[in-house]
């Protein structure tokens, strides 16, 4: 097995695994465009006074949903092709370039297609208010470049201690996917363990704070609270446990060809 990345060899394995995953990539796509357009169907009838800001948030959460559990969708397209694992960890080539390429095809070809998507059904809203004659027409792609201004003008610290917590998130389920050995269901694992983690750090940062206890903080009160005020928490603990994640992921990647029944360990 080659140990040295070189570049050629890495561009030649993206394009045979966008090959081989054509199909996959292909139903995918047209996954995002039915979801988003069944969507923008539903404002559509509902049509309610805030339908634009409704229409931005429910865009804007598809769109973060995807980043975050991005990581997991590393080994999605094997689970049609028992062997498809096996066929990657057989190509000459570099575990570096086979880790590297394989995460690149599927978390940056399905953020391609949930783009398309995304056009494709504001696109559909647009045209249906149009022709319905309604007067506030908008774009969702504007509401949602508004929306993202507003929040970093009135909220900043907090919209960047949530990037940095997605960017976790979406490393940590990187590393589900490679931790565990079910392709279908490994985001489901992983979403469990990050919910689990999250609750035993707010329960513990409320017992510890009397203020929270004692006014009885919801747990979203809780969670917010939790995000501002540990600042080094934010800034230097959760990148360092970022680039672990990534780490972690790349040798239990190297582990794939081992026999195991639940995880790679």
């Amino acid at each position: 097995m080659n140990k040295v990345f070189q570049f050629s060899r890495f561009v030649k394995l993206v394009n045979w695994q966008l090959a081989t995953d054509r199909p996959y990539n292909r139903k995918n796509l047209l996954v995002w465009i039915g979801s988003l357009c069944f969507i923008s169907i539903f404002l559509f009838v509902i049509k309610q006074p805030d339908d634009a800001r409704l229409g931005a948030l429910a865009f804007f959460s598809a769109i973060a949903t995807c980043v975050v559990v991005g990581g997991s969708y590393m080994f999605l397209s094997f689970r049609d092709r028992k062997d498809g694992i096996r066929e990657l960890l057989l190509v000459p080539a570099s575990n570096v370039e086979k880790f590297l390429s394989r995460y690149l095809v599927s978390f940056i070809v399905t953020l391609l297609s949930l783009t398309v998507a995304v056009i494709a059904a504001d696109g559909l809203q647009y045209a249906l208010n149009v022709v319905a004659g309604h007067d506030d027409v908008s774009s969702v792609i504007a509401n949602i470049i508004r929306l993202c201004g507003r929040t970093m003008q009135n909220a900043g610290p907090l919209l960047c201690h949530l990037l940095l917590l997605a960017i976790w998130a979406h490393t940590f389920f990187l590393f589900g996917a490679n931790l565990f050995r079910s392709v279908k269901y490994s985001w489901v694992f992983t979403t469990l363990i990050i919910v689990a983690i999250i609750a035993l750090l707010v329960c513990v940062w409320s017992f510890g704070s009397s203020d929270a206890y004692e006014n009885g903080y919801s747990f979203g009160q809780m969670v917010h609270n939790f995000l501002l005020n540990n600042a080094a928490v934010m800034y230097v603990v959760l990148p360092l446990l970022s680039v672990v994640n990534v780490v972690l992921s790349y040798l239990l990647f190297c582990r794939r060809q081992l026999i195991g029944r639940f995880t790679n360990i």
